[in-house]
């Protein structure tokens, strides 16, 4: 990885950790050499962070694109993935929260369906996160 992607990387790691630990979360930054990226209340969480990039086809469709492997293996070991999608809506960052495992090497969030709302249900998990409703996300699904 390049050194600009890897700083983009640790400031969502960096801010995010923030917002949980706001909001009352206890949050621990695990290391470079860690499978995840978060303990979070007991819970092992991955941050995922991208801009919007025209990967479509016909390259008119901004889209978010994650890479979930690491040099083309899929091992996911993380129970919770935190997305942050940069300038997603008017410019500014949002944040998705799906539960693991996601069973994909690469994973996408068009802005398309981030406007249709498709992803509302997984952007409001991440709230529930913030604010510790864990009984409430046991049971999410992707």
């Amino acid at each position: 990885m390049t050194r600009a992607i890897l700083r983009r990387a640790d400031e969502a790691e960096r801010t995010i950790a923030e917002i949980l630990s706001r909001n009352g979360r206890q949050v621990v930054r695990m290391g470079r050499k860690s499978p995840f990226d978060l303990m979070v209340d007991g819970q092992r969480v991955e941050i995922k962070t991208g801009r919007p990039r025209l990967i479509d086809a016909d390259h008119r469709t901004p889209s978010h694109r994650f890479n979930i492997h690491r040099h083309n293996i899929l091992r996911e070991r993380a129970e919770w993935y935190i997305f942050r999608l940069e300038r997603a809506i008017d410019n500014a960052s949002v944040y998705v929260l799906l539960k693991a495992p996601i069973r994909r090497k690469t994973f996408a969030i068009s802005r398309v369906s981030l406007e249709r709302g498709k992803w509302n249900r997984h952007i409001e998990n991440f709230n529930k996160l913030c604010a510790g409703k864990w009984a409430e996300l046991r049971g999410t699904k992707r």
